[in-house]
């Protein structure tokens, strides 16, 4: 990071285009690695609880339905 602010002195004090580049260059790097580092969003607890709770309602409902037509197919015999 310091780095970063070391090359934004150097060119906001008068330096060449090229100069200039090179800081985009780093910067663009820079950005590069933190995505590297940090691929994804942290997940909420609100994520998370979709990521959970749906599963459970839909087996839940598949348990539920199950039990229905056992108790139809073991009544109708």
């Amino acid at each position: 990071m310091d780095d970063i602010r070391q090359r934004r002195r150097v060119v906001s004090s008068g330096a060449s285009e090229v100069a200039k580049e090179d800081v985009k260059e780093a910067e663009l790097k820079d950005e590069e690695k933190r995505q590297l580092e940090h691929p994804c969003k942290e997940e909420t607890l609100w994520d998370i609880s979709l990521e959970v709770f749906l599963p459970f309602v839909v087996a839940g409902l598949g348990m539920a339905t199950t039990g229905l037509t056992l108790s139809h197919v073991k009544v109708s015999e």
